[in-house]
């Protein structure tokens, strides 16, 4: 059945990307791959997307739609197939990495049985989405592109750690499967070539801007500067952005506590895994000099950037 699917126009080359999030998850991440997937489709392409049945920032009878949901004509160019992977209502580090284990596993299971000419695998913290990925990308012949946007697991473990050792296997792994590898600088770069001979397959891309403005209406720099608190006599220290494990926003908290001037704001604006334990650290915590806003369009982010110190 979902070769046939696959199949609806054998003309075109298709290629399978395998994301932790897709619509209506909305992580900033996909304002980096929507560009990657409309250029494959201006190339010809047909697209296949495999990720989880989604979970961050939707009701649950959204939830529960989606639980039963595996396939999905997205659009005349797009096929997504979810998978039904481990869930949980209340966060918790072993919960996530059973989510993240379950999520790798599932879903490159199902890129088993997808038809594909290419295959598009993204980092994250599960190193085993890569790696699985790859093998079945490779034992398939269809040609692997891995995107590194993450050093995973160098922004975990030190080099010397046991935890760093094993999983940097893995990644070498996936390094040596994939037949091209982009990432986005050249500090990034040196860091995956001293892992092995990659560097004939790396290529840098950086990562755009997500939103470009000619000139600044100052009527709305002035709406911006007070609906996020950011006033003009003050240092404002801004995250804009995911809230997740990995991004470590306790750490601007925990420099919060350390400062005691009035006139040094830090402000936190997104969501993420992690978004409701850091709004209540705030709160529990009394900290008044760090104010929680919840995620801002991407019309709006050259301004926020703007007024940030």
């Amino acid at each position: 059945m979902e070769k046939t699917r696959n199949n609806l126009d054998t003309r075109k080359k298709t290629i399978t990307f395998l994301f932790m999030y897709f619509y209506p998850e909305a992580p900033t991440i996909r304002y980096v791959f929507e560009p990657i997937i409309n250029s494959y489709i201006e190339k010809g392409y047909h697209i296949n997307i495999i990720t989880p049945n989604p979970l961050r920032d939707i009701t649950r009878d959204e939830i529960a739609k989606y639980n039963h949901s595996h396939y999905e004509r997205f659009n005349e160019h797009i096929d997504v197939y979810r998978v039904k992977c481990f869930s949980y209502k209340k966060y918790s580090k072993f919960k996530l990495a059973l989510r993240y284990w379950s999520v790798s596993r599932r879903c490159t299971r199902k890129l088993k049985k997808i038809t594909t000419d290419e295959v598009f695998l993204q980092t994250s913290p599960p190193i085993f989405y890569a790696y699985w990925g790859s093998k079945i990308g490779k034992k398939k012949g269809a040609k692997v592109i891995y995107n590194v946007q993450d050093l995973f697991p160098d922004n975990m473990f030190k080099p010397s750690d046991f935890m760093y050792k094993i999983l940097n296997r893995y990644q070498k792994k996936a390094l040596e499967n994939s037949d091209e590898i982009i990432t986005i600088s050249k500090d990034m770069k040196r860091t995956l070539e001293n892992k092995g001979d990659f560097g004939n397959k790396i290529r840098i891309i950086p990562n755009g801007p997500t939103y470009k403005i000619s000139e600044y209406d100052v009527g709305k720099l002035d709406e911006i500067r007070k609906r996020y608190n950011m006033g003009s006599d003050t240092y404002n220290v801004v995250y804009a952005g995911n809230i997740g494990y990995l991004q470590d926003v306790d750490l601007m908290i925990n420099a919060s506590k350390l400062i005691d001037e009035p006139n040094i704001k830090f402000i936190i604006i997104g969501s993420g895994s992690n978004r409701k334990r850091i709004i209540n650290r705030i709160k529990d915590e009394n900290l008044t000099n760090v104010h929680y806003f919840p995620p801002a369009s991407m019309e709006e982010s050259p301004y926020i950037y703007k007024l940030a110190d």
